[in-house]
Formats: structure tokens, sequence, C-alpha cells
């Protein structure tokens, strides 16, 4: 059965990629570019969807476990959710549209009626086959949508046999204009561009990536599978288009949409000429089956949509801390329904209005390239790295939605390449100099400079126990002052005064203190008393603390730490005289709240115990809650 796996997720990944964007555009492009053209469009949505697949295969192999791979993407995403959800709803808006515009539009069938038909399609479909099964439903769509591709070759092969062409118009094959004009440069570099890092922000991908690592499935492949499976679907729909377009001018059809402006659009050609056009006997069979094609690609895009919103819709109402969404019930924040709901009434509205398929493939061209950028950089190599402005990250992306849209409107292929371009150099260089900075505080070197010791920028503190742990390197000091905790023993400037107690060091994300226990931490009965496993991480923290932010004065601090909950769970004893080793990392931050993990170990490496802490941060003039500040997200992100 795992031999399988791949082709079967792989149906359920292409299905789930075929918005209405590459459902319809792949007519457009075909039609106004001919196969080169086509072929430029299909290829980087193929190979974007098998890199992410393959990135994603390598980033869970760096993980523990399936559970620490979604725990990774989850804790990953950080501020930047609002933009994965802004990414699915306005897909899942695009698909509502194309579906309207393209095909019931023209047929003059009532919109409302047909919304609420795919609508309650998508969801019921949705919540009655969950993430676990979907891949089933999907192979019983692929093979549907297999057998009405089959019925569609036919019954084309049947129509253009009865009507013995002999005078095929090259425009069938070469487009109405060039692909080596500027105008599809000016719509390839999107392309290029928004398809190769689309997937990053799709929850549906995200979701499918997890679970296929779950099953101990090679995401690589699956996602190779996808890729060859959709290049097949876009080559299929782009060169039926073709064909039909290449009949129509043979026989004197206009099939191109009309517009008020002089815009080139034909993403409805192939519904025009089956429905519309006098003179056009097409067998029913063609007709019935395109529109089954149509659809079931449709529904199995909204069907995965929602069961990845409701996923990731309860995720972050679990971490929220938001006291205005406290006042919501959870049940209406968890329902994919409202997003639904918003996303066929935008559909619905726009489809009526001189509105057209590339308004919403600009926000995936342009507006979420930089997010798109920062968050793979982010999940493939540096979890940590937050030196990004949510304000600038946001304008780049207005402005070159902005570049993109005159350029479209106004024929200027320049600027649509540019607003491609722009976050996207924008991001690397954000990237790239944010990164440079960062090696250069971790290495010591600014503050060996500062105090005129080139000496002191490689001063380490040796771990006295055990071997094979990394020295515990001294940081640079903050550019703010550093904060205050809760309670603050005696302290010394370095972890090294520590060493006769004990011993500390960095381990991967974690912080690490080894000491010895003595009869002071002992009960009557001999094992260590049960408050001292509190007292044990309540000083690692602040030898945690001491390091991540080392030189912090209490005098002039703007704000204070303190511990807003703590738990515990004992899982074994220990006794006078043994090793115990404690660590120490943060597991999540958001706004308002940081909470740190905490596992201790005995000397045979077995758990004593774990459990959590949350902080809060208050201000230190009038004890008002803040949000976490930029300097504590500087020491503590690096232990995240």
């Amino acid at each position: 059965m795992k031999l399988f796996n791949p082709p079967l997720w792989g149906v359920s990944i292409a299905l789930s990629w075929t918005w209405g964007l590459g459902l319809f555009f792949s007519v457009q492009i075909a039609i106004q570019f001919g196969l080169p053209g086509l072929l430029c469009f299909a290829i980087p949505n193929a190979i974007g969807l098998a890199a992410f697949g393959w990135f994603t295969g390598w980033i869970s192999k760096r993980q523990n476990s399936p559970r620490d791979f979604e725990r990774h993407f989850l804790t990953t995403v950080g501020k930047l959710r609002w933009v994965f959800l802004l990414y699915q709803i306005i897909a899942i808006s695009l698909t509502f549209f194309a579906l309207f515009k393209y095909v019931f539009l023209p047929l003059n069938v009532p919109l409302p009626m047909v919304g609420l038909l795919v609508l309650g399609a998508g969801l019921l479909l949705g919540e009655q086959f969950d993430i676990d099964r979907i891949k089933w439903t999907h192979l019983a769509w692929g093979l549907v949508i297999l057998l009405s591709i089959l019925l569609i070759g036919w019954g084309g092969a049947s129509y253009f046999r009865t009507n013995m062409l002999s005078d095929i118009d090259i425009r069938r094959y070469r487009g109405v204009e060039s692909v080596l004009s500027w105008k599809f440069a000016g719509f390839f570099v999107p392309i290029i561009i928004g398809f190769l890092l689309g997937p990053w922000l799709d929850i549906q991908q995200w979701q499918r990536a997890l679970r296929i690592n779950r099953e101990k499935t090679s995401v690589g492949i699956s996602y190779t599978f996808g890729g060859i499976i959709f290049f097949g679907i876009l080559l299929f729909h782009g060169t039926l288009a073709l064909a039909i377009w290449g009949e129509g001018v043979r026989l004197g059809l206009n099939l191109a949409e009309p517009t008020t402006t002089a815009i080139f659009h034909a993403k409805d050609a192939v519904v025009r000429f089956l429905f519309l056009s006098e003179g056009v006997n097409a067998p029913v069979l063609f007709k019935v089956m395109y529109v089954v094609f149509l659809c079931l690609c449709i529904v199995a895009t909204l069907d995965s949509g929602y069961v990845a919103l409701k996923w990731f819709q309860s995720d972050a109402v679990n971490k929220s801390e938001s006291l205005l969404l406290s006042l919501i019930p959870k049940s209406f924040l968890n329902s994919p329904i409202p997003p639904f709901l918003l996303a066929a009434a935008v559909g619905l509205a726009t489809a009526p209005l001189e509105v057209e398929l590339e308004y919403y493939m600009a926000f995936y061209g342009s507006f979420l390239v930089g997010y798109s950028m920062v968050f793979l950089f982010r999940t493939v190599f540096e979890p940590r790295f937050t030196s990004f402005t949510q304000t600038t990250l946001f304008a780049l992306a207005a402005f070159s939605l902005g570049s993109f849209g005159i350029g479209y409107f106004k024929e200027i292929p320049v600027l649509m390449m540019l607003g491609s371009i722009l976050p996207l150099v924008h991001a690397i260089v954000c990237i790239a100099t944010r990164k440079a900075v960062e090696e250069i505080r971790r290495s010591g070197v600014m503050d060996s400079l500062a105090e005129g010791d080139i000496a002191g920028a490689v001063k380490k503190v040796r771990p006295q126990g055990g071997g094979g742990e990394k020295p515990l390197a001294k940081e640079a000091a903050p550019e703010t002052p550093p904060m205050v905790v809760e309670s603050h023993p005696d302290l010394s400037p370095s972890i090294s005064s520590v060493a006769s107690q004990g011993s500390a060091w960095i381990e991967g994300k974690w912080f690490v203190y080894r000491f010895m226990s003595t009869y002071q931490d002992t009960n009557s009965v001999g094992n260590v008393y049960f408050a001292q496993y509190g007292m044990f991480v309540g000083k690692t923290r602040e030898l945690f603390f001491n390091h991540a932010m080392p030189n912090f004065d209490l005098r002039t601090t703007p704000f204070y730490i303190l511990t807003r909950s703590y738990e515990h769970k004992f899982l074994k004893e220990s006794r006078e005289f043994e090793e115990i080793e404690v660590k120490i990392r943060i597991s999540d931050v958001n706004r308002k709240f940081v909470t740190m993990e905490h596992n201790i170990y005995n000397s045979a490496k077995e758990i004593l115990g774990k459990g959590k802490q949350v902080l809060l941060f208050v201000s230190s003039k009038d004890y008002k809650l803040l949000d976490v500040p930029a300097e504590c997200q500087r020491a503590f992100l690096p232990y995240l």
C-alpha cells in the first residue's frame, strides 16, 4: 500500500492546485501566445509544486518527528498568519469568480443558484472527508476527470473528422501574439516568480506535506507526481483551447470575450464555441463532459480549501491571546464557513463586472511575492528570522501590486515585470543584510571592538561535564537596555562564574545547565524535595536570561518580566549527589506572551520531569501590560 501512496497523493495535490487561475488562464495564454506560451505557463507551475515537495521533505528530515515538523511550520508562520489566510481566501474567491465568469455567466445561468450549488458541494465534501480520507475522494474525482478528458478527446476527434478539416489556421499553434514580444515578457516574469514561490503560502499544500510525512511517505516523490498530473491537466485544457480557437478562426467565429478595453481576453473561448456559436454541431457528450471536467476540478479545489482552513484556523484560535477574539464564540472562529461565504460573495459580486482573472493573478505575481520569499527563507533555513518590518513588507507589496496593475491596464510590460521583481529583490536584500548583521552580533566582534579588545570576540566558556557539548559563546549586548527578570538573584556578568557550581552551554535550541544535587535539596526520605525542581528550573531560566541579554540595567530597564503561569509534570525521582541536567528553551512567542518549555534529566539521561511556563511583560513605570519588547524577541528567537 505504501508504494501507491505517492501517486495517490499526487492526484490530490494536482486537484488541490487546480484553481480557477490555472484552469482558465491556461486557455487565455494558449490562445494568446500559442503552444510555447502554454508551456512557459505550465512548466513553472509543475516545477514549483515538485520543488515545494522536495524542499519540505528535506525540512521534515531535519525534525525529530512528524509532530515536530508540524510544530516547526506552525511556529514559523508566526506573525505571517494573516498572509496565509489572505492567500487562501483570494484563491477560493478567484475560483468561484472564474467558474461564474467564464462558464455560467456566458450560459446565462442564474449565478446565485449556481453559487449555492457549488458552495454547498465544496462544504459538504470538505466536512465529510478530512485530510486523512481526501486522497481517496480525489482519486475518485481524478478517475472521472480522466474519463471526461478521454471522452472530450473522442468527441473532439469525432467533430473534426466529420468536418473534414484541411485548412488549419497557423495561429492555432503560434497564438494571436508572439512569445518573443514584450507583452509576453510582462506575463512571463510574474508567472515564473509567482508560481515557483506560490505553494509556500498555500495552506492546502502545507497540510498535505505534513500528512504525507506523517504517513512516512516521500513528500518529494508525491509532489513530483502531483506536478506531472497538474502539468497534464493544463496541457490538455490549453491544447483543447488552441484546437477550438483554430476551428473558430476557420469558421469566422468571434470567440474572444467582448470587452470595453483593448486588452485581449479569451478565457471562455471553449464555452463560447461549444454552447454559443451558431453552426457548431459538437456532440452532446463533448459538451456535457467538458462541464463535468470544469466542475470537478473546481469542487476538488474547494473541498481542499475547506479542510485546510478548518485545520489552520483551529490552530490560530487556540494560540490567540487576543481579548477581542475571546468575545467571539470559538465555534464561529474555527469554522471555515465565514471565509467561504466571503469568497463566494466576492466571486459573485465581481463576475458581472468588467473584472478579469488577471486582477486576481496580480496578487500572486506581485503582492505576495515578498512574503513568500521571507517565509521560504524562514522555514527552510532560519526559523528564528524575524528581522523584517511588517509595515515595510506591506508597503512594498502594495507598491508592487500598483506597479503591476498600471503596467497591465496601460500595456507597459516593464511595469508588470517590476511589480514581481521589486518585492523579490527587497526580500533577498532584507534577508542578506539582516543575516550579516546577526552574524556579526553573534560573533561578538562589535562588543570587542567597542572595548578595544579583539581577543574578546572569541572568548568562550568550556563546559565541565560530559563530552560533545557545544561551548557557550558570549553574545553581543542588545541595542536597547536589557530586561530584568521577575526575581533576580546576584548573577555575575558571565555564566563562567557558575562553573564551580555547575556548567552551562547551548545544545541546539536548548540552554542547558548541569549541576549536582546536595543534601540541601533533599527531604527527610532522602530524595530531592518536589519544590526544588521549580527552583532548578528558575535558576536555569535566569542563567538563560543572563546569557541571552547579559547587560541589563535594573535602573533603566523600561519593562519587567513576570511569570503568568508555571506547570511541571513529575516523572521520576532523584537523590543527593546525583548529576542533574536542566534544559530550557523558548517554545512559542506571540504578541503578549512568551512560552518556555523545560526538561530535567538525571545522569543516566532519564527524564525526571518536564513542563512549561508563560511570561508576560509590564511597564517598569506603571505596570501596564506590554507587547513582547523587540529586544526580547531578538534575544529569545535564537532559542525558539
